[in-house]
């Protein structure tokens, strides 16, 4: 597939994208439009973060962005995004190496999930080259170093504007799509994909501690014009689990099928369809949030139970019960570390509540 460019930004195409004034603490999108101009001088500037929580990270005050557009007078969720004009990729180039210590569960036992640490990659990608391979192709792009970048470990994030809208359904696909006619998969290593796949993702402008000097790179051209048609027939492949998350769920499938079998409520077993898992979440004191209908079913946006398990620690609406009719119920966590994790696992936990 080759990039298909639609007219430059500066023929008048308008974006629509979100704004968080507050950061990581506001979660009311502000509805904005402009054109690609206008982006860039939002990437152009230096923000000062607002005042933070006691022991928080300054950069979680730092205004932030989003290229989608959410339904309105709601909050920064995904079942809120309508659709995105842009793509907004994070080059993290970590990679994370086991510290040879566990999580611990509520009564002070060892999970058998390790913990992990961040270090840089071997061969981390740079802004320059990424830049390169998109002036090939004669695409607008804007890039900038993050508040975390260092000498030794490049940190930063790229922006590529849409010609057209979309809808939030398709962005797996519509990732998939301008990582390859982008030519960037040559540089996946250095992408952190649950974050580019998370439709309600925001990003911090640019800041950072005080001396530090932000980088930028832009390039002129056309926006990607993302062809909907073809979205609807590419395959969207699963992101990879950690070889430890492999090593956990091959035991599980060897040691036990049955395992719901050792749940009962009053000496009868459990009926999974109709359990209620909001209440059984709430009686562990995890918030969760109301209902919603989605896909002739039920959704729930919750908080995660091991939140404390997630990079920097944020305990945010990163869980997910989906429940349909006549079905066992679904409970998820967004974040990558937690990508192995279900149902069974709230119930081993904190099947005591039941």
């Amino acid at each position: 597939m080759n990039a298909i460019l639609a007219a430059a930004p500066s023929n008048g195409l308008v974006l629509a994208y979100s704004l968080f004034p507050k950061g990581a603490y506001d979660n009311r999108p502000k509805a904005c439009q402009g054109g690609w101009v206008e982006l860039q001088h939002l990437f152009q500037g230096t923000w000062t973060p607002n005042e933070v929580r006691a022991g928080d990270d300054p950069k979680k005050g730092l205004p932030g962005i989003s290229m989608a557009t959410f339904r309105p007078r709601t909050t920064r969720a995904c079942q809120n995004v309508m659709s995105l004009d842009g793509l907004l990729v994070d080059f993290d180039n970590g990679m994370e190496v086991e510290t040879g210590e566990f999580h611990v569960r509520p009564d002070g036992r060892p999970t058998n999930r390790p913990k992990v640490r961040k270090v840089c990659l071997p061969d981390p990608v740079h802004p320059q080259e990424v830049m390169g391979q998109l002036e090939s192709l004669g695409v607008a792009a804007f890039a900038y170093t993050t508040w975390s970048n260092k000498p030794d470990w490049p940190r930063f994030r790229l922006a590529v504007g849409f010609a057209n809208s979309v809808p939030a359904e398709l962005w797996p696909a519509a990732l998939e799509y301008a990582l390859e006619v982008l030519g960037l998969r040559s540089f996946v290593r250095g992408i952190d994909l649950p974050v580019v796949r998370d439709i309600a993702r925001m990003h911090f402008l640019a800041g950072g501690p005080e001396g530090q000097e932000i980088q930028r790179w832009s390039l002129d051209g056309g926006l990607l014009a993302m062809p909907l048609d073809v979205l609807h027939r590419i395959d969207v492949p699963e992101i990879p689990l950690r070889p430890w998350q492999e090593t956990i769920v091959r035991e599980r499938a060897a040691t036990d099928s049955n395992w719901y079998q050792r749940f009962h409520v009053q000496g009868k077993p459990v009926d999974f369809r109709s359990l209620d898992v909001p209440r059984l979440l709430r009686a562990m004191g995890v918030q969760v949030g109301v209902p919603q209908s989605y896909a002739g079913g039920t959704k729930w946006r919750t908080h995660c139970p091991w939140a404390s398990e997630h990079t920097h620690g944020l305990d945010d609406d990163s869980g997910v019960i989906l429940r349909f009719p006549g079905h066992w119920p679904i409970w998820r966590c967004a974040h990558s570390h937690h990508a192995h994790m279900g149902l069974r696992d709230l119930l081993e936990a904190y099947g005591g509540v039941l």
